[in-house]
C-alpha cells in the first residue's frame, strides 16, 4: 500500500490495523500505519460508531478529509492542524461534534469546508478569517463569526438551519418565533470584505439585522433566503450581477418589497417570492433578461404588475386574493402560466 492516494470505506469487513462491522459501524481506523504516508484522500463517510477522528500526523500528505454522518463524532484530533495540504473537509451530519480544535485554524489551504447538519456546532473560532484560501464554506446559521468578511477569496457561503427536508416541511418563516431553539443569526456589521462572494444561501433562521450594505456585493449571481423571519431589508439595487434571486417565505410586506427595488436588478433571470406577505407587488417591467417569475401562495397578493416581454414562465398559483393580472398580448415569449385560484382574474 505505499503508493495508496485514495481510501473510502463503506459496509466492507477489514482485519488488520482496521475493526469494521458491516453497515458502516468502524469503531477505531488505525493505530499505527505508516503505509499510509502518501494518501491523499479519505472518506470514511457513515461510520456511525466512530466516536472520534484519528490521529492524523500519520497521513501529512492527506488533500480531501470526508467524515460525513459520523452521528457520534464528538472530538477532531488536534493533530489535524498539522495537515498543511489539507484543501476539503467535510464534517455534513456529524450531529454532535460542537467545535473544531484550535490548531485547525492555522491551515492556510483549506478551500471547501463543509458543517451543516452539524446541530451542536455552536460557533466557528474568529481565526477562520485567517484561512486565506477559504473558498467555500457551509455552516448552520449560529456558527458564523464576524471575522467571516476577512475571506476575501470566499465564493459561495450557506448558512443552513436543517439537516432534512423533514424539518423544513415542518417549519415556516412565522412559526420560527414561537420554536425553542431556533436561531437568530447575527450578520456582520458590514459585508464589503466579501468582495469575491458569489452564492449566498441562508435558510431557516430569525434574521434581526441584516446588512445595510448587501447591496455592496458587485460579484454576487445568487441569493437564496428561505423560511427565514425577515424584520428589514436593504436596497438590492448594487446587486447589478444578481441573476438568481429567491426569497421564500421570509416574512416579506409591503414595505421589504418596496425597499429592496427590484426593479434595478438588471440582470435578474429568476425571481422566485413563493409564500410570503406582501399584497402589493412594484413594477418588474425594466427587468429585461427576466425568465422566471414565481409567485405561488402569496395569499394577499391583489395585483401582478406590468412584467416585461422577456418572460417565458410564470406562477402564481394558490394566491387566493389575486385581482388584477398584466396584459400578455406582447409577451411572446411566455411559454408556461400556473394560475390557479378561486376565480379568474381580470387582466389590466
Amino acid at each position: 500500500m505505499k503508493r495508496l492516494r485514495f481510501l473510502k470505506l463503506s459496509r466492507v469487513e477489514l482485519t488488520g490495523g482496521y475493526i469494521y462491522r458491516q453497515g458502516s459501524n468502524l469503531r477505531y481506523v488505525w493505530e499505527d500505519s505508516g503505509v499510509l504516508a502518501k494518501l491523499k484522500i479519505l472518506d470514511l463517510s457513515y461510520s456511525y460508531s466512530l466516536k472520534q477522528s484519528p490521529d492524523f500526523s500519520t497521513i501529512p500528505n492527506l488533500k480531501e478529509l470526508v467524515l460525513e454522518s459520523y452521528w457520534q463524532l464528538a472530538e477532531v484530533h488536534q493533530s489535524i492542524g498539522g495537515l498543511k495540504r489539507l484543501s476539503l473537509v467535510n464534517f455534513r451530519g456529524c450531529k454532535i461534534l460542537e467545535e473544531l480544535p484550535r490548531s485547525f485554524y492555522n491551515l492556510k489551504s483549506i478551500v471547501t469546508l463543509v458543517l451543516d447538519g452539524c446541530k451542536r456546532f455552536e460557533k466557528l473560532d474568529q481565526e477562520i478569517g485567517d484561512m486565506t484560501s477559504l473558498s467555500t464554506l457551509r455552516a448552520n446559521c449560529t456558527a458564523l463569526p464576524s471575522s467571516i468578511v476577512r475571506l476575501k477569496n470566499l465564493k459561495c457561503l450557506s448558512l443552513l438551519r436543517w439537516s432534512s427536508f423533514r424539518e423544513i416541511m415542518r417549519i415556516t418563516s412565522k412559526s420560527l418565533l414561537s420554536t425553542p431553539n431556533f436561531p437568530n443569526l447575527n450578520l456582520p456589521p458590514s459585508v464589503q470584505g466579501l468582495s469575491s462572494l458569489v452564492d449566498l444561501s441562508i435558510n431557516g433562521c430569525i434574521i434581526t439585522n441584516v446588512t445595510k450594505d448587501l447591496g455592496s456585493l458587485s460579484s454576487l449571481e445568487s441569493l437564496d433566503i428561505r423560511h427565514c423571519y425577515l424584520q428589514n431589508l436593504p436596497s438590492l439595487s448594487g446587486l447589478s450581477q444578481l441573476v438568481y434571486l429567491r426569497l421564500l417565505d421570509c416574512n416579506l410586506t409591503d414595505e421589504l418589497i418596496k425597499v429592496m427595488d427590484l426593479g434595478s436588478l438588471s440582470s435578474l433571470k429568476l425571481l422566485r417570492l413563493d409564500d410570503n406577505s406582501f399584497s402589493n407587488l412594484t413594477s418588474l417591467r425594466s427587468l429585461s433578461k427576466l425568465v422566471n417569475l414565481s409567485l405561488r401562495s402569496c395569499k394577499n397578493l391583489v395585483a401582478i404588475p406590468d412584467l416585461p416581454t422577456s418572460l417565458k414562465n410564470l406562477c402564481s398559483s394558490n394566491c387566493t386574493a389575486l385581482e388584477i393580472m398584466p396584459d400578455f398580448s406582447d409577451m411572446s415569449h411566455m411559454r408556461q402560466m400556473f394560475l390557479k385560484y378561486k376565480q379568474m382574474c381580470q387582466s389590466r
